[in-house]
Parts: structure tokens; sequence; C-alpha cells
């Protein structure tokens, strides 16, 4: 009988031990799903990122034209170099280079 309640003490603490493993395993992987969540989350604020970056890319890059064309045709104008660069803040050689020279 002293047996069989020993058995019955081990097995009350397996179980035990079994419940507590499998919170623990559900907490883990409730954890594991919230991390994926984030990861998604993260994901896809990163191609926003990218997106914005590209179309901030995109009108740069038409600004440096509009900035370019407006340049020479100052030059041809007949403005002066340093006159464009003083009133752009930019040094001369940067209007000669955009104007092609």
């Amino acid at each position: 009988l002293r047996d069989y309640d020993e058995r019955g003490v081990e097995l009350l603490k397996q179980r035990k031990q079994l419940q507590e493993n499998q919170k623990q395993l559900q907490e883990s992987q409730k954890q594991l799903q919230e991390s994926q969540k984030q990861l998604q989350e993260n994901k896809k604020q990163l191609q926003e990122n990218q997106k914005q970056l590209q179309e901030n890319k995109k009108q740069l890059q038409e600004q440096g034209e509009q900035l370019r064309q407006t340049i020479r045709l100052l030059l041809e104008a007949s403005v002066p170099a340093d006159v464009i660069a003083g009133k752009l803040n930019i040094s001369i050689d940067t209007v000669r280079q955009m104007a092609g020279d």
C-alpha cells in the first residue's frame, strides 16, 4: 500500500511538472507569435520606408534637374557664374559642373 501511495505521489509530481511544462510551452508559443507579428510589422514599415526613400530620391533627382536647367538658362542669359553661385548659395565649381562645362 505504501508503494502504491509513493507511486501516486510520484505520478502527481510528474503530472504537476507536465502541467508546468505545458504552461511554459504555451507561454513560449505566445511570445513567438507576438515576435512574429512584430517582425511582420517591422517588415511592413521597412517596405514603406524604402518606398518613401525611393520617392524622395526621385524628387531630389527632379529638383536637381530643374536646378541644372535653371543654371543653364541663367548662363545663356549672360548671368555670371559667380552671381548665380552667390544667389543659390553654391560654389562656382558646382554651377559650372551643373551647367555641363
